[in-house]
């Protein structure tokens, strides 16, 4: 299980998650809360490689106080894209 805070309108702190994510491979259970700024950053996980290690083993996704931002619906997007082992 991991569970993390970040804003998903800063490139940095998306950079660290996509960081974190990549050194769990075999992660089950993902909790997420994050934050939105006032000028998200838009494109950062269109452009990251998918986690083919990664979407074999995580089950579940949690994700806090999401509002449907753009760049919340892109991480969403990314995960769905990625990981081939959710329940639904």
């Amino acid at each position: 299980m991991l569970s993390a805070l970040f804003s998903f309108g800063n490139e940095s702190t998306c950079s660290l998650l996509s960081a974190m994510l990549r050194c769990f491979p075999c992660l089950e259970t993902l909790y997420i809360k994050g934050s939105i700024e006032p000028t998200p950053h838009i494109g950062f996980w269109e452009q990251q490689a998918p986690f083919d290690f990664f979407g074999h083993h995580l089950k579940s996704v949690t994700v806090f106080q999401f509002l449907g931002m753009d760049a919340e619906v892109e991480f969403v997007k990314f995960l769905s894209s990625t990981v081939r082992s959710l329940k639904g």
